[in-house]
């Protein structure tokens, strides 16, 4: 046996699952024809496998198995059975360009194993070399948000993790806290802090929409020239300029303007408001509280360019 499968299901619950899960499309029986590891692995198994449908159909799916691994990062993350819930009952009723949902099964502990349709012939952004597929995912956020069909006032989101005042201040007060455990020139810090939950508070009063949370390089899959995003544990109601931030998030000036502008013609084809360069900064002061704030430890001195950036932004806010 191949030594990853060791972490996965073996083939008899796996097919038992399947078939379940897949009920009419899968005609009663499924068949499973190979298991391929999924390299870009990271808190929750997954894989990709071919299957054969009762109507001779060849199948090959992603599938992704939940765990008791704690990776809700301070009510920030869902795992995967929210994940599940936001294809079931969000994506795929809106009809959005995502991997297509093909249902769920429960594993031996209660946890949840997500079945979505695997995307042939993609690679993630981050692995491109084509500037241009940074604005198609940007102007993809854009018209995402500017899609009645992710407005937060739709009950249909009424389970979507909804950001808070304190959500927000939580990320600044633990930045705050776990700075003083590194060395540094961080005399600015807590004055930002003082101010910052205020602007942040301001997020709260943009249009609360339906958000991806982590909309990433790495999260999304470029396929035939059309963007894919993945991994929606950390899907909210949140101002969309969140999404366009975490994209843009380290990337040269110039990449950050030509994503602006794409993300706001696809958003807002009459003319984009013109409290949007301030909610912009504001979402990205948010991103950075929310890595500087996430853990203490060793990890923070790789993020030391935020702690720069962080104070960048508050001095051009007016914060400090």
């Amino acid at each position: 046996m191949k030594p990853w499968l060791a972490y996965l299901p073996d083939d008899e619950s796996l097919t038992a699952a399947l078939t379940v899960a897949l009920g009419d499309r899968g005609g009663g029986s499924v068949a499973i024809l190979d298991r391929l590891r999924n390299p870009h692995a990271s808190a929750f198994p997954s894989e990709v496998v071919s299957c054969r449908l009762n109507d001779r159909q060849h199948l090959r799916l992603f599938c992704k198995y939940g765990g008791g691994r704690d990776h809700g990062a301070h009510g920030h993350r869902g795992g995967v059975s929210y994940e599940a819930d936001v294809y079931r009952r969000v994506l795929a009723p809106a009809g959005l360009p995502v991997p297509r949902f093909y249902g769920t099964a429960t594993g031996p502990c209660g946890e949840v194993w997500l079945f979505l349709g695997y995307l042939e012939r993609c690679c993630r952004l981050r692995d491109s070399d084509d500037v241009r597929h940074l604005e198609l995912a940007a102007a993809w956020s854009g018209r995402c948000h500017g899609s009645r069909q992710v407005d937060g006032d739709d009950g249909a989101l009424s389970f979507v993790n909804a950001y808070h005042a304190g959500y927000y201040a939580g990320w600044a007060r633990r930045t705050v806290e776990y700075a003083s455990a590194i060395e540094g020139d961080f005399a600015w810090l807590p004055h930002l802090w003082q101010r910052a939950e205020a602007a942040l508070a301001r997020l709260l009063e943009a249009p609360q929409i339906l958000i991806h949370g982590e909309y990433y390089s790495k999260n999304l899959l470029v396929c035939d020239g059309a963007i894919y995003p993945v991994d929606w544990e950390s899907a909210a109601r949140a101002p969309g300029e969140i999404d366009l931030a975490t994209l843009t998030d380290g990337w040269e000036q110039e990449l950050v303007e030509r994503c602006q502008h794409a993300y706001c013609a696809a958003r807002w084809p009459d003319g984009t408001p013109p409290e949007f360069t301030r909610t912009f900064d504001i979402a990205r002061l948010y991103v950075h509280f929310r890595w500087l704030g996430d853990q203490p430890g060793h990890k923070l001195r790789r993020r030391f360019w935020r702690y720069t950036e962080l104070r960048n932004i508050g001095e051009r806010l007016g914060l400090l």
